[in-house]
């Protein structure tokens, strides 16, 4: 049961959505202030330039040893939506790997992003030592799909070892 506003909510239903419209809430950008939302609508007005050449290590297709270390790196958590345990892509087989990896290159590639991988669940976990009867004593807790995050981990390890290895320097110097 919440409570909220002084009315108590008891169906599953009004308590998600009383969850849900609190999360809204909360990552909302009404919560920056003024200042900082100036700031973020100016920085997102300016254009970034994404022109490399396709040379550049970050661009060219993923391996299968990036795919085999993401995997290796992949702690064992919930499944998200997709019902996929980082447990069972372990166990795949040589073939099923490299069909993984083959689509893996295709998004990366054609840059179509399947638009399940962007639906997550979304758990309430109470705040501890707070009152569990106010949505504002929650927090989300998302699970997202591990083919998702699996991509996410070998994009950002590129990302990560091009930062360091071309911004670092400068930043020293």
């Amino acid at each position: 049961m919440l409570v909220s506003n002084g009315v108590s909510i008891n169906t599953i239903s009004e308590i998600a959505n009383t969850l849900a419209e609190t999360f809204t809430k909360t990552s909302s950008c009404d919560n920056y202030t003024p200042a900082f939302q100036a700031l973020k609508r100016r920085e997102e007005r300016l254009k970034l330039n994404f022109s490399s050449s396709n040379e550049e290590g970050y661009n060219t297709p993923l391996t299968l040893l990036e795919l085999r270390v993401a995997l290796h790196r992949s702690v064992n958590t919930a499944a998200g939506p997709d019902g996929l345990h980082y447990i069972m892509l372990r166990h795949l087989s040589e073939s099923s790997i490299l069909s993984l990896l083959l689509l893996f290159n295709h998004i990366w590639e054609t840059q179509v992003f399947p638009t399940q991988w962007c639906h997550a669940h979304v758990l309430p976990f109470p705040k501890p030592g707070k009152d569990p009867t106010s949505a504002n004593n929650y927090r989300p807790f998302s699970l997202s799909n591990c083919l998702n995050k699996l991509m996410e981990r070998i994009v950002s390890a590129r990302l990560m070892l091009h930062f360091e290895s071309h911004t670092v320097g400068r930043i020293k110097s």
